[in-house]
């Protein structure tokens, strides 16, 4: 167990990126693998969870925020 938390605590930067852009985990280690399983799950559970809370005007019949800014990552350009 405190193996695993150390990994975590020296590599969690490192696998959230791979989970988020996988082709760029194919040189992963096997341990780093089964955590990039987990967490790529766990990150696709967050992405629903937030995408569900973040409608606008959800009474109203409104659109999320992904419907009104599109794919782009920043909802502040233009």
């Amino acid at each position: 167990r405190e193996a695993v938390e150390d990994l975590l605590e020296l590599r969690l930067q490192k696998l959230v990126r791979l989970s988020l852009f996988p082709s760029q985990a194919k040189g992963a280690a096997p341990e780093e693998r089964v955590l990039l399983g987990e967490l790529g799950g766990r990150i696709e559970e967050w992405k629903k969870w937030m995408k569900e809370r973040l409608e606008v005007g959800k009474d109203e019949g409104g659109r999320t925020l992904q419907e009104l800014g599109g794919e782009e990552p920043d909802l502040q350009k233009p």
